[in-house]
């Protein structure tokens, strides 16, 4: 799998099409985006500068009060019965 460092919030919207198609064959890789997308993105090859969590965190604050835990058993876990589908990465227009 290739690494794409992602330095900047419009770094990320340039990959976002290989990004969702990597969501999409991950097991489990909409519940996991939706969980913890930044650690979902450093596991499927798509690392996030400090300086690009900054930036998604100014439009997404959620993005501060992220839990481990729930990403974690996502992990352990088998295919679950439900499946999300992503169609873009950011909530809302965020460009």
């Amino acid at each position: 799998m290739q690494i794409v460092k992602i330095e900047s919030l419009p770094d990320l919207r340039r990959h976002e099409r290989e990004v969702l198609e990597r969501i999409a064959a991950t097991r489990n890789g909409g519940l996991r985006f939706i969980t913890h997308p930044i650690r979902l993105l450093a596991d499927i090859g798509f690392p996030l500068s400090d300086e690009a969590i900054r930036e998604w965190r100014e439009v997404e604050p959620i993005l501060s009060g992220l839990s481990d835990e729930p990403y974690d058993a996502l992990l352990e876990a088998e295919e679950q019965q439900i499946e999300v589908r992503l169609r873009t990465l950011f909530h809302g227009d965020v460009r």
